[in-house]
């Protein structure tokens, strides 16, 4: 579905392209995580869980996309491997946002498949500027050569993909639940 705002229960997500709201697309849950593992028999999901999806096959070098919450401050995470994430709490609620780690991601492609740098300085056709007040700035740089290599690079190469999750602060163990499903 493509809209232009994504409602939580404390705001609302929106995705800016060079200053200017645009649509986006949102998937409901996470193609990687959908809930936090407790112990063996105990799974926790939190109340919210979206893949927001922004298609930059139509975007110029330059351009910057920044995906933003309307309110309250993010705060880095960490991450995962190949994943940054950043989570805040907010009226009653944590909050966070999980992305690609583009340099990580980069550098592991330099290491594995050092050959595919014969050609070309940077794969990925994005990299991420970090978190900036309620929310993350894209930026699509240049030199980036992918359509030559396997499908997964290809499709990766043609979008932003966001995981964004919520649950109640009140919720047991709510900051693990929010920060494993978003890295």
């Amino acid at each position: 579905m493509r809209i232009k705002r994504l409602s939580t229960p404390f705001g609302h997500i929106e995705v800016l392209k060079n200053g200017v709201l645009v649509e986006f697309e949102i998937e409901q849950g996470s193609d990687q995580f959908e809930g936090y593992y407790l112990n063996d028999v105990t799974k926790l999901y939190p109340s919210g869980l979206y893949t927001i999806i922004i298609p930059i096959d139509r975007s110029a070098i330059g351009d910057t996309y920044y995906v933003k919450y309307s309110k309250g401050e993010l705060n880095d995470d960490g991450g995962g491997e190949n994943t940054r994430n950043a989570i805040c709490e907010l009226d009653g609620y944590v909050f966070g946002l999980g992305w690609a780690d583009t340099e990580y991601i980069e550098d592991g492609y330099k290491f594995w498949y050092p050959e595919l740098y014969n050609d070309r300085t940077r794969i990925l056709p994005y990299s991420e500027n970090g978190i900036i007040g309620s929310g993350i700035e894209f930026e699509i740089i240049p030199d980036a050569k992918y359509n030559d290599l396997d499908e997964r690079i290809i499709s990766q190469s043609k979008e932003i993909r966001i995981i964004a999750a919520w649950t109640s602060s009140d919720s047991p163990y709510a900051w693990n639940i929010i920060s494993y499903v978003t890295c």
